[in-house]
């Protein structure tokens, strides 16, 4: 309701903000319009379109881009880059991150703005690496420049960034065929997160070790960390995701 009264009253600040609003109704599952009306389709658009009670992504995107209106188009794109990834649309949450960093080209935006968007940015590099990608190398070099800057922020805002450096090693570790070492890393991930209240991502390493159970070990051992995500999920609210990983449970593999 505070975003809805910033975008009734124009409040400067709303456009920066709303982008990050919808991607939190999203997330919660309240999704913009069906995606097709017609003949009685009422699908519901893929979490990753931004358009409902606070923005039509369209708006923001379909137009030229000016000085003015850079930060939010690139606000917009790291928002959809990491939804896309949270719902494991991975290609979409490549390029959007890739459009992303294009529109900021070089420009610095607030630090946690950089940790967020570094975080899954990074997240999606080594999933790219990982998943056979033709780019990997280039992909790698991205994770290569997220993690150098996660371990920075890291020595001086531990409680913030640890546990995102250590899903970073995770993944990592993981990508590499180190399996003692992503696992140790996951778990100290999903450990501090929950030591420094952090339920988002949490969540988010309790999946990530689920996954990388069922594709290493096998799907029992996935379970537990996966249903505990599910658990998580539900805590913040995220009832979209709550549904995604519901239909996920039954065929959890590494590359999903």
């Amino acid at each position: 309701s505070y975003l809805i009264g910033m975008k009734a009253y124009k409040n400067h600040m709303q456009h920066l903000l709303l982008p990050y609003g919808q991607g939190i109704l999203n997330l919660m599952g309240e999704t913009g319009r069906p995606s097709d009306n017609r003949q009685g389709d009422n699908r519901q658009e893929p979490p990753y379109i931004l358009r409902g009670a606070l923005l039509n992504e369209s708006n923001v995107l379909d137009r030229p881009l000016t000085p003015r209106s850079v930060k939010v188009v690139q606000i917009v794109y790291n928002v959809k880059a990491m939804i896309a990834y949270l719902f494991r649309e991975y290609d979409v949450a490549a390029q959007c991150a890739e459009k992303a960093e294009s529109v900021a080209s070089g420009r610095s935006f607030s630090p946690a703005t950089q940790v967020l968007s570094s975080f899954y940015r990074g997240l999606i590099a080594i999933q790219m690496c990982r998943t056979g990608t033709t780019q990997a190398e280039k992909w790698r070099a991205v994770f290569d420049r997220e993690m150098t800057k996660m371990k920075k922020w890291s020595a001086t805002a531990s409680w913030n960034c640890e546990h995102k450096r250590l899903l970073f090693q995770a993944e990592a570790a993981y990508c590499a065929g180190d399996r003692v070492a992503a696992k140790i890393a996951y778990e100290d991930s999903i450990r501090l997160a929950a030591d420094h209240g952090f339920v988002s991502d949490q969540a988010l390493a309790c999946e990530r070790m689920g996954l990388f159970c069922a594709d290493t070990i096998g799907t029992d051992a996935a379970l537990p960390y996966l249903q505990r995500a599910l658990s998580l999920y539900q805590e913040f609210g995220a009832e979209a995701k709550v549904k995604h990983l519901l239909m996920c449970l039954s065929i959890p593999t590494g590359s999903s």
